[in-house]
């Protein structure tokens, strides 16, 4: 008996037997943020014997919060330094990295070696991205999602065409909803929402207790409340027809018009300067800026109707995701994000 995997070789439910299916096996997670952290040092724990870490994105101040494996100061992609924290943890486990976003393009390449999927990101976009190919590959899913103080789990089996999947709860994604950076999360949601993917993970390559399939598990962390809603298969539409014909082009992927620093600067009479950061952090450029909370997508909309418009965050993400909502719906909207957002701007000053 292995020291490292006495604890699970004792259960009867595992055993030897079980643990060697955990190390015979191989689980992709994508988006290595606030779910796919817990998710990964578990799965890595539990002596999962291939992991594939997914995602271009650098850690940020802003989420260590609840993306407890970074300090916000590296300046490597979020599934390197993910990487390194968990062979610290687990060097007998084999992790794979792919510090890029994924896309229509490589997903075959980057899903290819996967028995099991963990979908951990914030991405709607992305979301079904994962959704269709694992459905279409017959690829079990473990999706996650969070919302405030909300979290939601379930398990897409994907062996054949009366499982069911994402698009039989939401037959589209909703472009409308704000990600984590917008509106908020409580820390503490992620951890519990990338441990039950973890649990969900462990539990299907295991083949023991009763997984998620078929059902949406909810939770809201304010009232501890839980619900099991069976899943109804809904879906009809053939999966690769629309797999084919669909783009999955990330909602800030879109082309969001920008302006530099200077040119706000040297035309500054002929834009709308508008704040969208929270408003603790709010820091108006000068007196004329006004400020819209970046939950606010209306109040939004009405100020670049009025006027040609610039809008700033912190560091240009949230600014960025905001406008692609906008023109996505009215692609002529005269609004644009100001590069590198407060911190470009402050850059700007202390050079000139």
């Amino acid at each position: 008996m292995s020291d490292r995997y006495s604890r699970h070789e004792l259960l009867s439910e595992i055993g030897t037997a079980g643990q060697d299916k955990l190390n015979a096996a191989s689980v992709a997670i994508v988006g290595c943020g606030g779910l796919g952290n817990i998710a990964a040092a578990y799965l890595a724990g539990a002596g999962v014997g291939s992991i594939i870490l997914i995602d271009d994105d650098t850690p940020d101040i802003s989420n260590v919060h609840r993306q407890i494996f970074y300090t916000g100061a590296e300046s490597k992609r979020k599934a390197e330094v993910l990487c390194e924290k968990l062979k610290s943890l687990n060097p007998e486990v084999k992790y794979i990295t792919h510090a890029a976003r994924l896309d229509k393009s490589n997903i075959a390449q980057f899903l290819e070696d996967a028995d099991l999927v963990l979908e951990c990101t914030d991405d709607q976009v992305c979301k079904y991205l994962v959704n269709d190919f694992c459905a279409i590959e017959n690829i079990p899913l473990v999706y996650g999602a969070i919302y405030k103080f909300e979290g939601y789990v379930s398990v897409f089996k994907n062996q054949t065409d009366k499982d069911v999947h994402l698009r039989d709860i939401f037959p589209q994604p909703d472009l409308k909803i704000p990600t984590c950076s917008e509106v908020g999360v409580l820390g503490t949601v992620a951890g519990f929402i990338g441990l039950l993917q973890a649990n969900e993970a462990l539990k299907y390559i295991l083949q023991i207790g009763e997984n998620l399939v078929g059902q949406l598990l909810t939770y809201d962390m304010l009232s501890n409340r839980q619900m099991n809603l069976k899943i109804k298969k809904a879906w009809t539409q053939d999966m690769e027809d629309l797999f084919d014909s669909t783009a999955y082009t990330p909602q800030d992927c879109l082309v969001v018009p920008e302006k530099t620093i200077a040119e706000l600067m040297d035309n500054r009479d002929n834009y709308q300067l508008v704040s969208v950061m929270i408003k603790e952090q709010h820091q108006a450029i000068d007196e004329d800026t006004l400020y819209i909370d970046p939950n606010d997508l209306d109040g939004l909309k009405k100020i670049a109707k009025q006027k040609e418009t610039i809008v700033y965050c912190r560091s240009g993400r949230v600014s960025r995701s905001m406008i692609s909502k906008i023109i996505s719906e009215h692609p002529s909207a005269k609004i644009y994000n100001l590069v590198d957002g407060l911190k470009g701007y402050q850059k700007f000053k202390a050079l000139s």
